[in-house]
């Protein structure tokens, strides 16, 4: 038996992953789950064990998907082995339940919402590769197919995303009723 310690960019100890595929691959609307998952939330969170909860499209060591990102005054992204970027849409309050940090600016808040200007979380990753050199908050994310600019708010801590052992990924993070 051997240990291997590696750096996940997050804290898993204490991290409990509860999933709802099924309810995923349902024919509810996208607002309707993202409501149910708020809800559960709530209830988790009156648990008196519970130090803190955070719903999530996408978590690491699960599933993730791959959006189609442009960036104004970019032709194209810089081509990463491991794909991506890959996207989380994720309720205040995610990177300090996961242990994740945020390294710049800042997370996501409550007042992130859908009467708020649109904000995004970069990873370290995709932040050195989209703006080298540059400091990317203030910066504009759009998901192919949309002219919505997420503003950037703050750049975290790259986190793996499948093995303990990959090349970083470009990530980013937006909050869960505001997201495509």
């Amino acid at each position: 038996v051997q240990h291997i310690r590696a750096d996940l960019g997050f804290t898993p100890g204490k991290v409990i992953v509860g999933t709802m595929d099924d309810l995923r691959r349902s024919d509810r609307s996208r607002e309707d789950l993202d409501a149910l998952f708020l809800r559960m939330a709530e209830r988790l969170r009156a648990l008196p064990a519970v130090e803190g909860v955070a719903a999530s499209v996408g978590h690491p060591f699960g599933w993730s998907f791959a959006a189609g990102v442009s960036i104004p005054g970019h032709d194209q992204l810089p081509h990463v082995e491991s794909g991506g970027p890959y996207v989380y849409r994720v309720t205040p309050g995610f990177f300090d339940v996961l242990g994740a940090s945020v390294v710049r600016g800042r997370g996501l808040m409550a007042a992130d919402n859908a009467g708020s200007p649109p904000v995004a979380v970069v990873s370290e990753t995709m932040a050195r590769l989209v703006w080298p050199g540059e400091d990317p908050l203030g910066k504009c994310v759009q998901v192919s197919g949309e002219s919505t600019c997420y503003r950037v708010v703050g750049m975290a801590r790259d986190v793996r995303q499948n093995a303990v052992v990959e090349p970083p990924q470009m990530q980013f993070y937006v909050p869960l009723t505001v997201g495509f």
